[in-house]
């Protein structure tokens, strides 16, 4: 009869062992998944702010190329103009 209630002790024991160990792993797991969550949100976030400042970039570059297109086509209007006088 003590092996029987030995048993059934150490199979109770063994239960509440697998049910905690269970709640620990699924606590774990739900941690681990919020921090791969804020991980992307994070990365996203920087991968957007470095989305921006490329099309900041860009844009400043375009805005110089058309500044020295036009000044390049002023210069030559100019040297025109004097040829035309000194003609």
């Amino acid at each position: 009869m003590d092996i029987a209630i030995t048993s059934i002790i150490l199979g109770v024991f063994g239960l509440v062992i697998a049910v905690v160990l269970n709640k620990q792993t699924d606590a774990a797991i739900r941690a681990e998944d919020e921090r791969a969550k804020e991980l992307i949100v994070k990365m996203d976030e920087r991968m957007e702010k470095g989305e921006k400042e490329t099309q900041e970039i860009i844009k400043k570059m375009d805005e110089r190329t058309e500044r020295t297109e036009r000044e390049h086509r002023e210069t030559l209007q100019y040297i025109a103009s004097l040829q035309l006088l000194h003609d």
